[in-house]
C-alpha cells in the first residue's frame, strides 16, 4: 500500500507491506525519492512491526498478515497504519497468541503501537475498510469482518485513542459458517444520508477450501449504519 502522508514538516510517500502467509509482520519504506541505489537502500526502511516485538505482548495476536494494511489520517491529526490481526496467531512460532482477533493502529512515523483493540470472541479479522463521514480526508471509523462471519465497527473518531470503541454490527443467522475474508465496501445510503457496508462471505485460504463438494451457501449482505449521517 502506498500513500502520501505528512509528518516531520513535509510530505512523504510511504509504502507499507505485509508478509501474508510468509510471516507475522509488516514493514514501512520511505519511497519519497524512488531513485535508489544498492548502497543507500537500507535508508528507505522506516520501521518493522512483528509478533515477536521485544516489549509488546499485544503483538503476539498479530498472526499471519493476510489483511491488507490501510494508511489513514485520524481525528488526532496522526497518520496511522491500520492492520488486522488474528490469522493463526496461536501457532507456536516463538511468540504465541491466544487465537483471538485484534485491530492494530500503528504510528506511521515509527511503527509504534497507538492502540490494539482486541476482540476476545473473534477469530481471524480480515482487511478493514476506513470510513470518512465528513469528506474531510479524516477517517472516523473502520469496518472489518472475521472468520466467524461477524462484521465489526471500530469508532476511531475520538482524538484520544483510549476512548475508541468497537461494536458488532452484524452476525450471521445461519447454522453454518459464513466467514468474511474480504474488505467491505462503503456506499452512500440515499435513504438516511449515512453509509451502507456491502460485503460477501466465503473463504479460500486453506487446503480444506479447495473443494466444490459440500460447500456451505455463501451470501452478499448490506448493512445500514444506524444513527449516523454525513454532514
Amino acid at each position: 500500500v502506498v500513500r502520501d502522508v505528512f509528518f516531520g514538516g513535509r510530505w512523504r510517500t510511504i509504502l507499507v507491506g505485509s508478509l501474508r502467509r510468509g510471516g507475522q509482520g509488516l514493514f514501512a519504506l520511505d519511497i519519497t525519492n524512488p531513485n535508489v541505489t544498492e548502497a543507500d537502500a537500507a535508508s528507505l526502511v522506516q520501521w518493522e512491526f512483528s509478533d515477536d516485538h521485544p516489549s509488546l505482548t499485544e503483538a503476539r495476536r498479530l498472526g499471519y498478515t493476510f489483511g491488507r494494511p490501510n494508511i489513514a489520517r485520524l481525528a488526532n491529526d496522526k497518520w496511522v497504519v491500520v492492520i488486522p490481526g488474528g490469522y493463526n496467531n496461536e501457532v507456536a512460532d516463538g511468540s504465541q497468541g491466544d487465537g483471538s482477533s485484534s485491530l492494530f493502529v500503528l504510528d506511521i512515523v515509527d511503527g509504534s503501537l497507538i492502540r490494539e483493540i482486541n476482540l476476545p470472541t473473534s477469530k481471524g479479522l480480515a482487511t478493514p475498510t476506513m470510513g470518512d463521514y465528513d469528506d474531510d480526508f479524516i477517517d472516523e471509523f473502520a469496518v472489518a469482518g472475521d472468520l466467524n462471519g461477524n462484521l465489526w465497527r471500530f469508532d476511531l473518531s475520538d482524538p484520544v485513542a483510549s476512548n475508541w470503541t468497537v461494536r458488532k454490527v452484524f452476525q450471521p443467522a445461519t447454522d453454518f459458517e459464513q466467514p468474511i475474508t474480504a474488505a467491505p465496501r462503503l456506499f452512500a445510503d440515499p435513504a438516511t444520508g449515512g453509509l451502507i457496508a456491502l460485503f460477501g462471505t466465503g473463504k479460500y485460504l486453506e487446503p480444506i477450501d479447495r473443494t466444490n463438494i459440500g460447500v456451505p451457501t455463501q451470501s452478499l449482505y448490506a448493512v445500514r449504519e444506524q444513527g449516523a449521517t454525513k454532514t
